[in-house]
């Protein structure tokens, strides 16, 4: 929360700042200031409570999970498609399609699975995994043919 009383200075920082200072404002005194900490303590964790339990609200665990199941998604699509085994007479544009293809078909049974966790951000990042792993696959498959 911004204090404009007190400047464009979020509530926060001025009562850190207070607390640091070694003098008070005349007006203040511990009392006051208490209640003005845990005024400011309570609406931080209501925010933080509500941004948590919203969905689509950030975790790092979801994101590292979509990222990982995206790779071996990725991963596992490229060395099983049999279209790819002859992928040197399809052009960059029909392979992006069939990964492409591939890609949604792996984020939609992902996140069909998690309704819980879908969210742009979550669907970006198991993306970039799909296409890393599928990359990966790629590339392993070129150096041993």
């Amino acid at each position: 929360m911004t204090n404009n009383q007190h400047g464009q200075v979020p509530e926060a920082l001025r009562l850190a700042a207070l607390f640091d200072a070694d003098e008070w404002p005349g007006n203040v005194t511990l009392v006051s200031y208490a209640r003005e900490c845990v005024a400011e303590l309570r609406r931080l964790h209501a925010l933080t409570a509500q941004a948590i339990s919203q969905p689509g609200g950030f975790d790092a665990g979801d994101m590292a999970s979509a990222a990982a199941q995206g790779y071996r998604d990725g991963w596992t699509a490229a060395q099983a498609d049999s279209v790819l085994e002859d992928a040197a007479r399809l052009t960059s544009e029909q392979e992006y399609a069939i990964r492409q293809g591939h890609e949604i078909a792996a984020s939609d049974g992902y996140f069909d699975a998690r309704p819980q966790i879908e969210s742009k951000d979550r669907r970006k990042v198991f993306q970039a995994g799909f296409e890393r792993g599928w990359d990966a696959a790629r590339k392993q498959g070129a150096n041993h043919d």
